[in-house]
């Protein structure tokens, strides 16, 4: 296989998700794409690690130190949902239900693959509601259903109990 070739089916394998068969059916699907398709995704790559930013408050991704749900003035900010992932967070917000106020973990407790409650934004969170009156703040766990999830949210319930 040709070494510039190569070199990108390696690049895409190391994202998670996609091994080396998947990786070079994405690289030859680019082969495919318009200079300018291909100029447009250089530019976003390159740019990624400069415009993109972790939410300071609730470690969502942002293009300041605060994302547009911690600065929306509309929101309830007596409520925290917490989820696992920034993916987990933009699948509730697009129901539209959910007005309130987002922590993102970065993850769930998984001994395994050594991800530990001191690895999480776990800490962070505690923080901020230790910032509210007592009583004020309905926290919401919305891990997912597993093994590891269950086991973050029971953590997480017994840190958050006063």
């Amino acid at each position: 296989m040709n070494g510039k070739f190569q070199k990108l089916v390696e690049s895409f394998s190391k994202l998670p998700g996609i091994g080396p068969r998947h990786a070079t059916r994405i690289v030859l699907e680019l082969l495919n794409w318009g200079k300018d398709d291909i100029n447009q995704l250089t530019v976003a790559i390159d740019q990624l690690k400069d415009g993109v930013k972790i939410c300071k408050t609730c470690h969502n991704i942002s293009e300041n130190e605060e994302c547009f749900i911690c600065t929306d003035s509309r929101r309830d900010i007596n409520s925290i949902c917490v989820v696992e992932k920034v993916t987990d967070l933009e699948a509730i917000e697009k129901t539209g239900n959910y007005k309130g106020l987002f922590h993102v973990l970065g993850g769930v407790i998984n001994p395994l693959d050594d991800s530990l409650p001191q690895n999480l934004n776990i800490s962070s969170l505690i923080q901020r509601i230790q910032k509210y009156p007592s009583n004020q703040v309905e926290v919401i766990i919305a891990t997912n259903p597993n093994t590891y999830g269950e086991t973050t949210a029971l953590y997480l319930e017994e840190q958050l109990k006063p």
